[in-house]
């Protein structure tokens, strides 16, 4: 390129002859000083990008072009092909007549010819305009990136950063070479730091002596210092001591007067947000910085910020399982409070330590005694399911106790932690004495440690059914008396019932519920009407008299006996208990809306938000008692109540009013989407009428984008994963941006999940999706699908994802990656696992379960089977669907009744029942779920058009 540029024009010599023939000396001397400057610029850029750890390089005499090149695989420019680049540099770089020096002569010399009165020239100003960005900006980045350290004991920090920036002596020589490069460079001067993050534990003696150094250093003048203190530096996190934050070193240190802002990340687990928020809020009163001129910093309520992610749980080579939110899994919870310069402040004397008061409620640790950590290696050897909750490690490896496989953390030497913390490893006293600490609080003892029986399986998972702590359990019980309360209250209400205001608290509700003998709707009524009426009830300040409330706790298995003789109607404001045709008209209309005040009043103390509010109170007056009901059941579907209640209860932490409101949201979108009235009962037989609807064209695009996908193989149901988990696959090469419109995807997203939903079976609770990439480009890509499959998981089918895999991504998928990682909740991130090859994906789904083509056993192959014109002919059968939706009512209305018997029997009695009569009802409302699943199955055919997961004979009926 350079002998291009030099080389008179019009010279017909060959290229190597006449370049080196007409090269001056000077000439020669001023190319090698650009082209060597060109390569020690390079080198320079990549030593202060490594940190400024390399000496700089010389560059040698003949260096070449390639040498120190950025592969730029980043650049949209080279993603380019090779000949598409050479044609926008051909544009960039082309040659023209320059007439301005050493011009030819004139048109009227004999030798003019356009285009040749002068030499030709190469247009350069591309070329010299990078050099001056790269100039101007080669020490940019040294100001602009985050410069961290670690000032920390070795152990607590990434082997690379100890290596690299650990150093405060490192550090200063550093400084010290950029500023001697810089010199060199005619003066230039290095810009100032922005940011620096310093890794610390406060607690350590010598943390005070060695920040003050590194802020006093020659050169360091950093606008923002932000302190991070990781949850492993927070004195005590080992033995889970309410958290303590050490202000000494506060006291001591001045900073620089370059800093403009002083941050704090105070980085802990989620299960302990409730201390750092106390420990944040504690730091935004009490605490406050001193720069060298004298100016305080200060912070207000207004400069904390939030964040969360997921990290591993192993460190140390030890699994911290008694920290997990997941098997091997930690969800962390950050909260960073600013620090600004404050003119007004005037404080004086020390801060003050922050320790967490005894009253600060924090969430239960698992039920695993007084272990904190197991040993990866053991807990391979013992075989344990990779999703093995904590408990179930730790009665997986119970045999093993005191053989160095587990620990509490305050006995354990790991790398860091100050000697007079160390001490002889300690372990459970039930597990030393033989005791294994069994699921839901229960304790198995045995003579022998390797002779214990578990009280669950490792297929099961702590807070699922079946595999409840006690604590859990309570929560649960809230979540029912939550829904269960203001929604009777209500009903009872809209049959023009009017409880007086000391009968309507959950006590009173399930009270009145105890005496219903049969589930039907009539007799809930009358004793609703039974419980209004004033000439039934004669109360006392609030309380019903003695012997009322005797003949109201008489009862047989949760039911009030009743006399033998029909006692007459009670009468409520003068007229007649509602009839049962009455009752039949009131079920069947609208609800008022002055009728559903006391609701709203009730969700309005919920965190609701007010547009919420006014959707579902526009939804509710459109329903009638009825429609709600049936709604709330069609929500349920074949699954157990239970575990329709628990996924909300995990999305939201075990936080009751949370997890509530987030179930009033989904009901309302439930029905917003016409999930239950329009896309399951029409189904893909509905959209092959409408594909074939030539005389609207509207309605016809819509049956073709819908069954275009299930054609063309999309996404569809095959096999179990390794945890018995149906797993949809989805092959992303085939899907082609507006090939189809937003509404049809969406509807075939849902119908597709919905699908899944139908294949779940206790224990399984969840489904896996296994997202094929092979062929995959960016002319595949489209972000609204992917936002609306993130929103299902997170907010309309929660805890419904029990994994979602990324199989052999190519490098493109990277960079989009990189944008749909952060749009996820924590908890659905850490569900994506990225496998390549068939050895990745056999440790989530077993080679005969995975289809030929991507390297598994199965030959099963996917061949779309068109909807039959009469497989849903049943839902015309109105008179037979509304026997069995009646029946299914009942059943319905049955399990709430043993529900509020559960509840009112363990946590409303002021006498706990005897354990025989809670046993009893617990098994009577086992049956009352089992036989709501079966009945779901019985009226599947006339609610649900068929599909191609019924015509494949995957979906087996439970009706009989």
């Amino acid at each position: 390129p350079f002998q291009k540029i030099i080389r008179p024009c019009g010279s017909n010599a060959l290229p190597g002859e006449t370049d080196r023939m007409n090269l001056s000396t000077q000439k020669r001397k001023k190319l090698k000083s650009l082209f060597v400057s060109k390569t020690a610029i390079a080198a320079v850029a990549a030593t202060i990008a490594n940190g400024g750890q390399r000496r700089l390089p010389r560059a040698p005499p003949s260096a070449n072009l390639q040498s120190n090149v950025n592969s730029q695989t980043q650049s949209v420019l080279f993603t380019l092909p090779a000949e598409i680049r050479s044609l926008v540099f051909t544009y960039a770089l082309t040659d023209y007549e320059d007439t301005t020096l050493n011009a030819y002569g004139t048109e009227t010399d004999y030798w003019y010819r356009p285009g040749y009165a002068g030499r030709r020239c190469t247009a350069t100003e591309l070329l010299r305009v990078c050099k001056r960005v790269f100039q101007e900006t080669w020490f940019l980045q040294f100001s602009l990136a985050e410069h961290s350290l670690y000032l920390t004991q070795e152990g607590r920090a990434p082997v690379r950063a100890l290596a690299t920036q650990m150093s405060v002596d490192r550090m200063r020589r550093y400084l010290k070479g950029r500023r001697a490069f810089a010199h060199r460079q005619d003066g230039m001067e290095i810009p100032r730091i922005h940011h620096v993050r310093v890794f610390a534990q406060p607690w350590a003696s010598e943390f005070p002596a060695r920040l003050q150094e590194l802020l006093r250093l020659p050169g360091f003048e950093p606008r923002v210092v932000t302190i991070t203190i990781k949850y492993t530096d927070f004195l005590g996190w080992w033995n889970n001591k309410l958290l303590h934050v050490d202000a000494r070193w506060m006291n001591k240190v001045r900073f620089p007067r370059a800093v403009e802002a002083i941050k704090m990340d105070f980085w802990m687990i989620d299960r302990r947000k409730n201390e750092i928020d106390y420990i944040a809020g504690a730091a935004v009163e009490n605490w406050f910085f001193r720069r060298e001129d004298g100016v305080v910093f200060a912070a207000t309520g207004q400069d904390v910020a939030i964040t969360r992610w997921t990290g591993s749980s192993t460190w140390a080579n030890r699994r911290w399982i008694r920290d997990e939110s997941r098997p091997n899994e930690i969800d962390y919870y950050t909260k960073t409070v600013t620090w600004k310069p404050d003119p007004e402040v005037k404080r004086s004397g020390p801060c003050p330590d922050l320790e967490v008061p005894d009253s600060i409620a924090r969430e239960p640790l698992p039920n695993i005694g007084k272990i904190s950590y197991v040993v990866p290696e053991k807990v391979a050897a013992a075989k344990v399911r990779p999703d093995a909750s904590p408990e179930q490690v730790v009665h997986a490896l119970t045999p093993e106790i005191g053989r160095g496989w587990c620990g509490t953390g305050r006995g354990d030497r790991l790398t860091g932690l100050p000697p007079f913390f160390l001490a002889q490893n300690e372990i459970s006293p039930s597990l030393q004495s033989g005791a294994s600490p069994g699921m839901n609080g229960v304790i198995s003892n045995s003579s022998h440690r390797s002779a214990f029986t578990p009280t669950a399986t490792l297929d099961a998972m702590s807070g699922y059914v079946g595999d409840l702590s006690g604590d859990q359990e309570k929560k649960l019980k809230e979540l029912w008396t939550l829904l269960l309360t203001p929604t009777l209250s209500f009903l009872a209400t809209t049959y023009g019932i009017e409880l007086p205001p000391d009968k309507t608290s959950a006590t009173s509700i399930f009270k009145i519920l105890s005496e219903v003998q049969e589930p039907t709707a009539e007799a809930v009524i009358a004793a609703f009407t039974k419980a209004a009426s004033a000439d039934e009830t004669t109360t006392t300040n609030g309380t019903a008299e003695p012997d009322q409330a005797a003949a109201a706790g008489a009862s047989t298995n949760g039911a009030a006996e009743r006399s033998s003789e029909k006692r007459e109607a009670p009468v409520t404001n003068g007229e007649s208990d509602t009839s049962k045709q009455e009752a039949e008209d009131i079920s069947s209309k609208n609800v008022p809306k002055e009728k559903l005040s006391p609701l709203m009043a009730h969700l309005r103390q919920t965190d609701l938000k007010e547009g919420q509010l006014k959707s579902i109170e526009k939804i509710l007056s459109s329903m009638s008692p009825k429609e709600m009901g049936w709604t709330l059941l069609n929500m349920v579907k074949q699954d157990n109540p239970d575990a329709v209640l628990l996924r909300f209860l995990r999305a939201r932490k075990w936080d009751v009013s949370k997890a509530f409101s987030m179930m009033i949201s989904n009901y309302i979108w439930r029905v917003e989407s016409q999930v239950d009235e329009e896309i399951l009962p029409g189904g893909e037989l509905k959209s092959l009428k409408q594909s074939e609807n030539k005389s609207d064209k509207n309605e016809e695009k819509k049956g073709n984008d819908f069954l275009s996908q299930l054609r063309m193989g999309k996404a569809y149901l095959h096999g179990t994963d390794r945890d018995g988990r149906p797993v949809i696959r989805v092959n992303v090469r085939i899907h082609k941006p507006g090939a189809q419109t937003e509404e049809a995807l969406e509807r075939y997203i849902l119908h597709v999940i919905e699908m899944t939903r139908l294949m779940l079976k206790q224990p399984v609770e969840t489904g896996t999706i296994l997202f094929d990439m092979t062929g995959f480009g960016l002319s595949n890509m489209e972000f609204p699908p992917v936002k609306f499959i993130i929103q299902c998981f997170e907010s309309n089918y929660p805890e419904c994802l029990g994994r979602l895999l990324i199989h052999n991504a190519p490098w493109v998928f990277s960079g989009v990656w990189r944008l749909i990682r952060p749009l996820m909740d924590p908890v659905v991130a850490s569900k994506v696992h990225f496998t390549r090859n068939i050895n990745d994906l056999s440790n989530f789904i077993a080679p005969e379960n995975v289809l030929k083509d991507l390297g598994g056993t199965d030959d099963w192959t996917y061949k779309y089977i068109e909807p039959g014109p009469k497989e849903n002919d049943l839902q015309n059968d109105t008179e037979t669907q509304n026997e069995v939706m009646t029946e299914r009512m009942s059943i319905a209305l049955d399990f709430i009744l043993q529900t509020s018997a559960w509840i009112a029997e363990t946590n409303l009695a002021s006498e706990p029942a005897d354990e025989t009569t809670v046993r009893e009802t617990k098994d009577r409302r086992a049956d009352s779920i089992a036989r709501l699943r079966k009945s779901y199955w019985k009226i599947d055919p006339y609610i649900r058009a068929r599909c191609q997961m019924d015509r494949e004979g995957a979906i087996a009926s439970e009706a009989e």
